[in-house]
C-alpha cells in the first residue's frame, strides 16, 4: 500500500480552505469542492446591503454553499454571495446563514444555505448599480420553509409571493 505524502506546510498555513473535505447537506448529498474567490455582501434586517466582504468558496451542492471569510456572521442571517460564472457576468446568490464556526488563523467557516429570502427592492436597486442582472434561485418564494411568510392563511392556502 502506498503511503500519501504529508500535505505541504505553505499550503495549510497559505490556504485553509483547501483542507476540507465534502460534508453531507441536510438532504445527505455531498458538497463538491468548488474553489472560488466571491464577494459576499451582509444584508441588515430590512434586507439592504450593507457591508461587502471577500470570501473564498470551499463547496457547494444543490441546496447549499461553504465559504471562509474573516467575518463572523449570525446563523440565519441573509447574504448575498456574487458567484464567478464562465463567460459570463457573475451571478447574485441569495442565501441564509446555517452555521458559522471559527477555523484558523481567523478565518470563519460559513455554511450557507441557497433561499430566495434574501431579494428585496434593496437588493434589485444594489444589483442595478453594480450591473449584475441574474439573481439566483428563482425558487417559488411560497413553497421556500424559509420564507417567514410561506404557508398562507388558515385555509391551509399559501400567499401570493408579491
Amino acid at each position: 500500500m502506498l503511503d500519501t505524502p504529508p500535505p505541504s506546510r505553505r499550503n495549510s498555513k497559505a490556504e485553509p480552505w483547501t483542507q476540507h473535505e465534502a460534508s453531507p447537506d441536510q438532504h445527505g448529498s455531498h458538497l463538491v469542492p468548488f474553489r472560488a474567490s466571491v464577494t459576499a455582501v451582509e444584508l441588515d434586517i430590512e434586507r439592504r446591503p450593507i457591508r461587502e466582504f471577500s470570501a473564498r468558496t470551499t463547496g457547494i451542492s444543490c441546496s447549499r454553499l461553504e465559504i471562509h471569510a474573516r467575518r463572523m456572521i449570525y446563523t440565519g442571517s441573509p447574504i448575498l454571495v456574487v458567484l464567478p460564472l464562465i463567460d459570463e457576468k457573475p451571478c447574485v446568490v441569495g442565501c441564509l446563514v446555517t452555521s458559522c464556526s471559527y477555523d484558523s488563523a481567523g478565518d470563519y467557516l460559513i455554511g450557507l444555505e441557497f433561499s430566495n429570502y434574501a431579494r428585496s427592492p434593496f437588493v434589485e436597486d444594489w444589483m442595478e448599480e453594480k450591473g449584475y442582472t441574474t439573481f439566483k434561485p428563482e425558487i417559488d418564494v411560497r413553497s421556500d420553509p424559509n420564507y417567514p411568510h410561506a404557508g398562507g392563511g388558515q385555509d391551509g392556502r399559501s400567499r401570493q409571493a408579491s
